[in-house]
């Protein structure tokens, strides 16, 4: 796989889920291990840290020191509560008070995105990307990613990264780069 076509399908792919089953981290241990994987040689494909609004608070608390030592904003993903005008509020006043430390950028739903943004494609032909077992569906090569009879070009999977899909959260950042390692894609 040409390095430009890895790029484009796993540059800050995960957003980290450490506080989320299975893992289940509490928020010290969550922050730290995020703090920890950013300054790995593979932290190109670390994307957010995942955060209800209702524990910002305790996330301020335990990623202070961190954010104190920063080499850039920490991108956070959000997940709302009950009352979108007080999650608004709540994430206004963290970004104003973060400010180049940490910043809520997202909360991003992403399911089978770049054939999702065609109007050609049926939800049926969604339904069985998702549903697909077996790896021979799929081809990848420079140009790009095959699965059945739809073609992806490099091109379309960076602007759907860019544009659309940016991100999936994993309890663990270390798996999914491992799981690459053992397909020999990194």
């Amino acid at each position: 796989m040409s390095e430009a076509l890895l790029h484009a399908l796993v540059r800050g792919l995960v957003d980290y889920a450490g506080l989320f089953p299975p893992a289940q981290l509490d928020m010290t241990a969550a922050v730290a291990e995020y703090a920890r994987e950013r300054r790995t040689d593979d932290a190109w494909m670390l994307a957010r840290f995942i955060v209800p609004v209702g524990r910002l608070a305790e996330f301020e608390d335990a990623a202070r020191v961190h954010l104190l030592h920063t080499d850039g904003p920490w991108p956070l993903s959000v997940l709302a509560g009950g009352d979108p005008e007080a999650d608004r509020a709540r994430i206004d006043v963290f970004n104003a008070a973060h400010a180049g430390r940490a910043v809520i950028e997202a909360v991003e739903l992403k399911a089978a995105a770049v054939l999702a943004r065609r109007a050609s494609v049926g939800v049926g032909d969604l339904v069985a990307l998702l549903e697909e077992r077996d790896a021979a569906a799929f081809e990848v090569d420079g140009g790009g990613v095959r699965w059945r009879r739809h073609a992806m070009s490099a091109e379309d999977l960076a602007a759907t990264r860019r544009d659309f899909a940016t991100s999936y959260g994993s309890c663990s950042f270390r798996e999914p780069v491992d799981e690459l390692r053992e397909l020999r894609l990194l």
